[in-house]
């Protein structure tokens, strides 16, 4: 079913109108093409993609229910460059890469320990999977959302990661989690959180 916004080709539609049409725009504006049906069955690359994609979208669903974590990944997506939700910016993070193990996990949520300033962080894959005593986890923290720079590199224990960035009181700062690709979204948090 296409979905219109005035009426038909004068501002945009997108989707199919009925069996022969496909409405679809992009940075040249709206076109309007044939529509082609698959052939054959998906390719094992296919099937893959959309595997992990899947995933992906069910961790989002499954993990993300705290506005924290929502608000961190729309961020990161604002200042990505390109016109997307935190959603997509998420998928994008994790589509190209596996669907198990530590390489598919990511930051599902964050706690602060007052006590010493540690962070904790809780590291989950799609499976469930808490990966566990693995290094190269990366603290990138900043004064700017758009000028992150590394701070701290730290080892995982058990699903969990302390840094103890160090910061003035009042101090107003962003960060993020970094392992061979972006693990989290920006956080926006003012010291001591």
């Amino acid at each position: 079913m296409s979905k219109l916004i005035g009426p038909l080709l004068s501002i945009s539609a997108r989707g199919k109108f009925g069996s022969s049409l496909v409405f679809t725009s992009d940075c040249g504006g709206p076109h309007v093409k044939k529509l082609v049906p698959a052939t054959g069955e998906p390719t094992a690359k296919q099937t893959a993609a959309r595997l992990t994609l899947k995933n992906a979208s069910t961790a989002w669903f499954t993990y993300f229910h705290d506005a924290d974590e929502i608000a961190a990944w729309n961020l990161a997506a604002k200042y990505s460059g390109s016109s997307q939700s935190g959603y997509n910016a998420f998928l994008g993070a994790l589509k190209q890469h596996p669907t198990t193990g530590e390489e598919s996990a990511f930051v599902d949520k964050i706690d602060w320990l007052l006590a010493g300033n540690l962070t904790v962080w809780l590291l989950r894959a799609y499976s469930g999977y808490r990966p566990s005593g693995t290094a190269g986890w990366q603290l990138w923290t900043g004064t700017k959302p758009d000028n992150l720079l590394l701070n701290q590199t730290k080892t995982v224990t058990t699903g969990k990661c302390y840094f103890n960035p160090t910061y003035a009181t009042g101090t107003k700062f962003y960060f993020r989690i970094k392992k061979t690709y972006w693990r989290s979204g920006i956080y926006a948090v003012t010291w001591p959180w």
